[in-house]
């Protein structure tokens, strides 16, 4: 993430170059060592970051919205609590941008929208929930709890039975 002491001290030191060297030969050897050395006070002041984001991680999650998690969860320790809720709406800004963009992906009304949320919710599909069970599941539950409790040797003698 860029921030703004980021954009002030880039500029602050862009303003203290003296361009004169690169203005020196052609117009092509010009652009060529005003474009490296751009090239590298850029990546001075915005070095490359790499956040991993898997697939543990909720979908809506983007490197971007990660990288603010984590300036968030810096600042609370610190008693930071006004810029930990400014972040805080800023990354719920970006999850709603991102759910934005994936239910945008199909059309209203459809399977495919109402299965994304159901996933997104939480909730699991209608045969899931409360449906029936099968009957060998419902007559084993006891008997797995039963088979628990048994001494070692109860339990040796059931397994040869089987």
């Amino acid at each position: 993430m860029r921030t703004p002491d980021q954009h002030a001290a880039l500029l602050s030191y862009v303003d203290t170059v003296s361009w004169d060297y690169v203005l020196q030969g052609d117009t092509q050897a010009a652009c060529d060592k005003f474009y490296q050395v751009m090239l590298a006070i850029l990546d001075y002041f915005y070095p490359t970051r790499s956040i991993t984001v898997t697939n543990r991680d909720p979908y809506f999650v983007t490197p971007a919205i990660k990288a603010l998690l984590r300036k968030r969860n810096r600042l609370m320790p610190k008693g930071a609590v006004i810029a930990a809720d400014s972040l805080t709406q800023r990354i719920g800004q970006r999850i709603a941008n991102q759910n934005r963009i994936v239910f945008a992906q199909h059309r209203r009304g459809s399977k495919q929208m109402w299965d994304i949320v159901r996933r997104v919710t939480g909730k699991d599909t209608p045969e899931n929930i409360g449906g029936p069970q099968p009957r060998s599941l419902i007559n084993t539950l006891p008997i797995c709890l039963e088979i628990l409790h048994m001494k070692p040797l109860c339990l040796k003698q059931l397994l040869i039975s089987l």
